[in-house]
């Protein structure tokens, strides 16, 4: 992956961690993914600062069984990560369940504006 980002000549491109804490079944074989890599390019560095990895388990509820949906205390994590601010724009290129649209949605209006993020460093 990291190979194709320096590919495109992204810059400033920083990998994350989401830890899932799930146990493994003694009936199971071989190795379990226990976490996922999460590549990303900060819009803007606010402070406080932000942990490089969050641990939450997988999201098991909320009416749809679609592998690989995210739960919000991700989404929030990932908004956090990104720097985002009220106002900007998510464009989610695997809306699937549209969990992580819909989050954006509900804390969006209650982020600050872009210039009013405490110690914002905008982000070319």
């Amino acid at each position: 992956m990291f190979g194709l980002v320096n590919e495109l000549g992204i810059e400033d491109v920083r990998t994350a961690s989401w830890v899932k804490p799930h146990g493994v079944s003694g009936k199971t074989r071989g190795t379990h993914n226990a976490w996922e890599p999460v590549l990303y390019k900060p819009a803007r560095r606010c402070q406080p600062g932000r942990r490089d990895w969050i641990l939450t388990p997988n999201a098991r509820k909320g009416g749809s069984s679609l592998p690989g949906r995210k739960p919000r205390k991700f989404c929030t994590w990932l908004f956090e990560l990104l720097g985002m601010a009220a106002g900007d724009e998510l464009v989610d290129k695997f809306p699937g369940s549209e969990m992580v649209t819909r989050c954006w949605r509900a804390a969006n209006g209650s982020l600050p504006a872009p210039g009013d993020v405490v110690d914002s460093v905008p982000i070319a």
